[in-house]
């Protein structure tokens, strides 16, 4: 049996959120899609897992990137969470009022535990505004969808890349694209960063995804196994642990 303290985590970086894949119904409006993400409380969604030094984030790309300038902060910072909280149940019961229905969506997650977890908490979280969440498989028809992937490079371009029009199955937005496609024909690596952080700006407030933090990812390894590194890739190739000669 494996010891104690043989859980390695991996401090990844990522995306780690949910897709919203239709935009119908309560999710038709951009300040909607924003109550849902305004209401988490990110800490407390992971906190059953027991897992330190996690980084949960409202940003899209992930805080703390080579050349991140601080450019493009945090959401909500100056409101409490009661205060987003008051406010995402405002505009759930306007939209109730005004629709006569009420808010009730399909969450689109893998099978296993920790997604057992995961729908318990945002089930329980979204019930304090208002928000009915019901559970469907990955395959399955639904409005919101979890997107758990670690980034093969510490950039900006790769986060805003995964929400392309030509490859996401969410919502995307062809002016984010654009904003992207300006950053890659760039010569001058000062306006590079200013169009991205344009783009990752516009897709905020876009609301097409719902962000929650970095992605989890741990291996079992003892201790004393020679070769084994925690890293930002949760990439860990058999030939260093094989202590071959070189």
């Amino acid at each position: 049996a494996l010891a104690r303290g043989t859980i390695r985590f991996d401090s990844t970086q990522g995306l780690f959120g949910l897709d919203i894949r239709r935009a119908n119904g309560f999710l038709s409006a951009p300040t909607n899609r924003e109550a849902l993400s305004m209401a988490l409380d990110r800490p407390a969604l992971i906190e059953p897992f027991n897992i330190g030094g996690w980084i949960p984030t409202t940003r899209v790309v992930a805080p703390g990137l080579p050349n991140d300038d601080g450019s493009v902060p945090e959401r909500w910072i100056a409101l409490t969470l009661e205060q987003r909280r008051a406010e995402a149940t405002r505009r759930v019961a306007a939209w109730e009022a005004q629709n006569d229905a009420e808010v009730s969506l399909r969450l689109a997650l893998p099978d296993g535990p920790g997604s057992d977890i995961l729908f318990d908490q945002l089930a329980a979280q979204y019930g304090e505004i208002g928000v009915a969440l019901v559970r469907v498989g990955m395959g399955d028809r639904s409005e919101l969808a979890l997107r758990d992937r670690v980034a093969r490079y510490a950039g900006a371009r790769w986060f805003l890349n995964q929400f392309n029009c030509e490859v996401s199955r969410a919502l995307c937005s062809p002016d984010v694209d654009f904003l992207v496609e300006l950053a890659v024909e760039s010569r001058d690596p000062i306006e590079q960063l200013s169009y991205l952080a344009e783009a990752e700006t516009a897709f905020a407030a876009f609301n097409g995804y719902i962000p929650i933090g970095a992605p989890i990812r741990w291996s079992l390894a003892r201790a004393e196994v020679v070769g084994f590194s925690e890293n930002p890739w949760n990439f860990h190739p058999l030939f260093p642990l094989s202590r071959a000669p070189m």
